[in-house]
């Protein structure tokens, strides 16, 4: 009488020879999503830096604006009546700062829950895993889909799920885990990613707006006043001669201009072009045609943009 423990052993191990098998050939396609999220988590976070540097660049321009409309009242106006309307001059403006640096809280909040949100999928990618991963991307992804609806309520979103994304079967697949997790979340990010686009234009116009305040106004109190201002001997001491001079080569070289809004404006559509086409590309099936040479140079184009805005 035949045995049946081989006939056992070939299932079993046909089992696992077939998990080993998408193991070993899912591995490269699992080390590029891995690349693919810490791209994401490299420009997102770019992105929250760049809001936090337009936030200044546009303090400096309503400051220096604010300034020369002082400077007229200054001129037409005396007592209590320059006091009230150099008091309305500086509500309007903190009620304008207000609308600006609103929109680029709202583009951080969105740019800092996608930089979590890829930050959790390189999780998923490590092989120490968190077991919830899918839970700790929901919460992210719901509170993506909140803001966006704040934005644009006709954006397309994703649904989201529960705790487990894919089968327990798939647990040891991890490239398939992270694609079924992509996949499953396009809409939001792709939605997220138009946000922050529409975002960024309007941030790059108001500071186009307004930057020539910051030349102009900066050189006239800082180089052009203390030079023409003789009967104040503002330029009576070597100190004072020397803070002169270093203003003066400050304004010689160059300040936050028009061209600096243009060139971050510039610089985050290029960057933003390069990530959403590589994600919509590697989660629409044509993944194929990515090697890892092209992840590579889209790894390097997220950490440019990440230097240049360090470098404002």
């Amino acid at each position: 009488m035949k045995s049946l423990t081989p006939v056992r052993f070939t299932i079993s191990g046909s089992l696992y020879f077939l998990i080993l098998f998408f193991l070993i050939s899912g591995c490269t396609t699992t080390k590029q999503y891995a690349k693919l999220a810490d791209s994401g988590s490299t420009y997102t976070g770019a992105v929250v830096s760049m809001a936090d540097k337009a936030s200044e660049i546009w303090v400096d321009a309503s400051s220096y604006k604010l300034l020369a409309k002082r400077s007229d009242l200054l001129q037409r106006y005396k007592g209590g009546e320059l006091n009230n309307r150099l008091n309305d001059e500086l509500q309007k403006s903190r009620a304008e700062d207000s609308t600006v640096i609103g929109q680029h809280k709202v583009i951080k909040a969105v740019a800092g829950n996608l930089q979590d949100y890829f930050s959790a999928l390189k999780a998923l990618a490590a092989s120490s895993a968190p077991a919830d991963i899918g839970t700790k991307t929901n919460d992210v992804i719901i509170k993506i889909n909140a803001l966006i609806k704040e934005e644009d309520d006709k954006l397309p979103l994703s649904v989201t799920k529960g705790a487990a994304l894919v089968s327990p079967a798939m647990e040891l697949v991890t490239e398939a885990r992270l694609k079924d997790e992509m996949v499953s979340r396009k809409n939001t990010i792709l939605s997220a990613l138009q946000v922050i686009r529409k975002l960024q234009t309007n941030i790059a116009q108001s500071i186009e707006a307004y930057s020539p305040y910051i030349n102009s106004k900066y050189e006239q109190i800082h180089v052009t006043s203390p030079y023409t201002e003789i009967s104040r001997k503002r330029l009576s001491q070597s100190s004072d001669i020397d803070l002169w001079i270093k203003e003066r080569q400050q304004v010689v070289r160059g300040l936050q201009s028009a061209g600096t809004a243009s060139q971050i404006n510039d610089e985050a559509n290029k960057s933003l072009k390069a990530f959403r086409d590589t994600f919509e590309k590697m989660t629409s099936g044509e993944s194929d045609g990515l090697d890892w040479n092209q992840l590579s140079v889209l790894a390097d184009q997220m950490i440019e943009f990440k230097e240049f805005i360090k470098s404002l």
